[in-house]
């Protein structure tokens, strides 16, 4: 198989249909690999990406991968922070040949480096890399949507438990509360409108790292699960207290796969944990509808999130480089650069 490269805004029509055969077949029309996605995010958060595809002998598509050049002879998946992982869509018995790659790229390429590689999504990528190029860079964690809600609840530790039955008894002594979905199309926009109010109040706010209606991840946002809301893929979760949205979910799933894309509470509320009871409710609506089988979160679980999870795994970045010589040195440096500082 041999690589084709060409700027994304470049492609053909049939580009996009190969993408959204390969996310269907391969990834089980993963959210955050959907075209859909990928498009949204493009528009939004431009760069000079390219489109690196491989096929075999009889023409059929195996691989996608979406790069860019950073410079100084180094190139880069292209992820957008909004993106989880690499916008990378493969068969999963594809052995991909990243010497190849590297060769096919139009300016010269010394190294190349995979963000958030997802072993569920790229394990026929990780695999063909040496363990030494990976780095493992989060602790993702799921939740696999099996049996009933109470059997799931009754497997978390007796601290959860108990943490979450306080906090919804302490709201309902002193406020009225209820739980909110959003799906239709109008509704699931005044969510996402809420949602970037509530961040923008925040510490985020603060940081100028918030979502609001008015800028440009706002906008994506919106307009990305306006998207989904075409085929009832679109979720906006919130828990309101005396009429008052307090905490906000934004979803967007398949039939196999929901992801949580962003979540945010209200923190005057904080001594509520509003967020924790949000999460409660959603995995219990979750169970109750089987809207999908997996509920993942595309985080880097602390101990706290980890409590509700039922499966757990690691996220990778890696670099891949043109020389064998280069290859095999910089890990060995990298050895003796922690060795030093006493890693």
């Amino acid at each position: 198989m041999k690589w084709s490269v060409t700027r994304l805004e470049e492609v053909e029509e049939s580009f996009w249909k190969d993408w959204e055969f390969l996310c269907t077949h391969c990834h089980e029309g993963n959210p955050i690999l959907d075209p859909r996605f990928v498009k949204r995010l493009v528009e939004f958060f431009p760069q000079d990406v390219f489109a690196a595809t491989a096929r075999t002998v009889s023409g059929e598509v195996a691989a996608i991968i979406l790069l860019y050049y950073k410079g100084k002879a180094v190139w880069q998946s292209y992820k957008p922070s909004q993106a989880q992982i690499s916008l990378i869509v493969m068969r999963p018995d594809f052995e991909p040949n990243v010497s190849d790659l590297i060769g096919q790229l139009p300016h010269y390429c010394i190294k190349l480096d995979f963000m958030s590689l997802d072993p569920r999504e790229h394990q026929s990528l990780i695999s063909v890399i040496s363990d030494d190029l990976i780095t493992p860079s989060a602790n993702n964690i799921t939740v696999e949507v099996l049996g009933d809600f109470e059997d799931y609840w009754s497997q978390r530790n007796k601290k959860l438990k108990s943490n979450v039955k306080r906090y919804i008894n302490r709201i309902q002594k002193e406020h009225a509360f209820t739980f909110n979905v959003r799906e239709l199309p109008d509704d699931v926009s005044i969510g996402v409108s809420k949602y970037g109010m509530i961040e923008s109040r925040g510490w985020k706010g603060q940081a100028g790292t918030a979502l609001h209606p008015g800028d440009v991840q706002g906008q994506f946002y919106e307009k990305l699960l306006e998207d989904f809301n075409m085929t009832n893929s679109a979720k906006v979760f919130e828990l309101l207290i005396d009429g008052e949205v307090v905490a906000s979910r934004l979803c967007a799933h398949s039939e196999s796969i929901i992801v949580m894309l962003k979540t945010t509470y209200e923190e005057h509320f904080k001594r509520f944990a509003v967020g924790r009871v949000l999460l409660y409710l959603v995995i219990e609506y979750l169970y109750e509808n089987k809207l999908t089988n997996v509920i993942d979160f595309y985080t880097n679980a602390n101990r706290d999130q980890l409590e509700w999870s039922t499966a757990q795994r690691t996220i990778y970045s890696a670099s891949c480089y043109r020389f064998g010589w280069m290859s095999a040195l910089v890990p060995g440096i990298k050895k003796l650069k922690n060795k030093v500082l006493g890693h």
